[in-house]
C-alpha cells in the first residue's frame, strides 16, 4: 500500500504544478489581451483628437 500511496501523491503533485502553470499561462494571456485592448483604444481616442482639433483649410 505504501507504493501506491507515493504514486498517488506523485500523480496528485504533477496535476496540481500542471494546473498551476496552466492559469498562470492563461492569467498572462488575459493581460497581455486587456493591455492590447487598452492600447487600441488610446490609439483611437488619439485618432479622434487629432480630427476633432485638425484646423479646416
Amino acid at each position: 500500500m505504501n507504493a501506491w500511496g507515493t504514486l498517488l501523491a506523485t500523480v496528485t503533485g504533477a496535476a496540481i504544478a500542471l494546473l498551476g502553470q496552466y492559469l498562470s499561462k492563461r492569467s498572462e494571456a488575459r493581460a497581455k489581451s486587456v493591455e492590447l485592448l487598452m492600447d487600441a483604444c488610446a490609439q483611437v481616442a488619439a485618432s479622434t483628437g487629432d480630427l476633432l482639433n485638425h484646423p479646416t483649410t
